[in-house]
């Protein structure tokens, strides 16, 4: 089968575009690059500004202080004044005095993106270089993070996160620390079943304690603490009266909207598991007679970039007979092939043949001595 038809069909299953820039890569010499995902993009069709936007376009950060909800109000915009969302509350309330005072320029750059094919999933990361001096004046305490535990269409457990990549490695190292066990870690690249998207994944052991792993987020992380506590309170607690029935009627557009963006996740959710289910009908049809082990449909589908590749070998696998590749020495019938999973060579296909079916693992290198273990069962 020819790379072609793989390429139509991983444009039918397209991935959310996920392109980031690390601060190094934005910053300037004697300042301090902070990024942050802008808030708000469910509004006002603000998702086709996001789709016209490309990474290092410089965007304005207009303030807003007579905004009623939040005087400390920061509205991200294009040049053509067309909204990226706004700064979140508790960014804003630093940064807000600073452009105010004219400490900081009020102007950041793109530096990432996410764009659904769907356009129900988008978002977009601004970065802005602060001097240092002023930066090491202000408290940046709190670390955003937002967690969801779901499992997969083949009973993967996963915990998804969104946060920023050193708040990742930050978790990987409590992980670590407290010995609780999981398999890999890695960029999402589809939704969570809660429609939202997250920037990470950890697959983790079905057996895992859920409530030890909740504890210990919020024990490192006062954000997630803060969020428990405060289920009903309102963020802000120092309202002027005159503001109360502006926040009234300004609530009941939001129930609309609620309603509305409530509609929209359950219509996401339909249309993933829809793609889902379509991916493996696509796959049986094509590869009617191999065998697919341990969450590789999976990977497949969610846990690479482009599957293509993959694919591609494969079939040429299950097609050739004489196609031997790299034999695993410590297991007797069990051959290795490499490919690419679209951002380095570090992907994995284990397989072997018999008169009837060609039976394949998908994974990757650091897996390897686990995995190896995991075949011997079948050696």
């Amino acid at each position: 089968m020819k790379l072609s038809f793989l390429n139509k069909i991983n444009s039918f299953f397209k991935k959310n575009e996920d392109v980031i820039l690390k601060d190094k890569d934005l910053s300037k010499p004697d300042s301090h690059a902070i990024s942050m995902w802008t808030a708000g993009l469910n509004y006002e069709s603000r998702n086709q500004a996001v789709l016209k936007c490309h990474l290092r376009e410089n965007v304005k950060l207009r303030r807003e202080s007579e905004n009623l909800i939040d005087q400390n109000a920061i509205h991200v915009q294009r040049m053509d004044g067309s909204s990226l969302g706004y700064v979140g509350r508790y960014r804003a309330a630093i940064l807000a005095p600073l452009i105010d005072s004219k400490a900081i320029k009020p102007e950041a750059v793109i530096a990432g993106l996410k764009c659904d094919v769907t356009n129900d999933i988008y978002g977009v990361k601004i970065t802005l270089n602060i001097e240092s001096s002023i930066y090491n004046e202000l408290h940046f305490n709190k670390e955003e993070i937002e967690f969801l535990f779901t499992t997969s269409e083949n009973e993967n457990f996963y915990l998804l996160l969104e946060c920023e990549d050193f708040t990742l490695d930050k978790i990987i190292s409590l992980f670590d620390k407290n010995k609780i066990d999981y398999k890999r870690t890695g960029i999402s690249y589809r939704p969570g079943n809660d429609g939202k998207m997250y920037s990470w994944f950890i697959l983790l052991e079905k057996s895992i304690d859920t409530v030890l792993i909740e504890k210990l987020l919020r024990d490192n992380f006062p954000v997630l603490e803060e969020k428990y506590k405060k289920i009903v309170e309102h963020e802000y607690v120092e309202l002027q009266e005159e503001e109360i029935d502006a926040l009234k009627t300004v609530n009941q557009r939001l129930d609309k909207k609620v309603k509305s963006l409530e509609k929209r996740e359950e219509k996401s959710k339909r249309i993933l598991n829809r793609y889902s289910n379509q991916f493996r009908n696509i796959i049986e049809v094509v590869l009617p007679d191999v065998e697919f082990l341990d969450g590789s449909l999976d990977i497949l589908e969610s846990e690479i970039e482009d599957f293509t590749n993959p694919i591609d070998k494969i079939i040429k696998i299950n097609t050739d007979h004489q196609f031997k590749g790299k034999k695993i020495t410590t297991l007797d019938k069990w051959w290795e092939v490499h490919f690419n999973t679209g951002q380095r060579d570090d992907g994995r296909l284990y397989f072997y043949r018999n008169s009837n079916k060609l039976t394949v693992l998908v994974s990757f290198k650091k897996d390897q001595k686990r995995d190896i273990l995991y075949l011997q069962k079948y050696n």
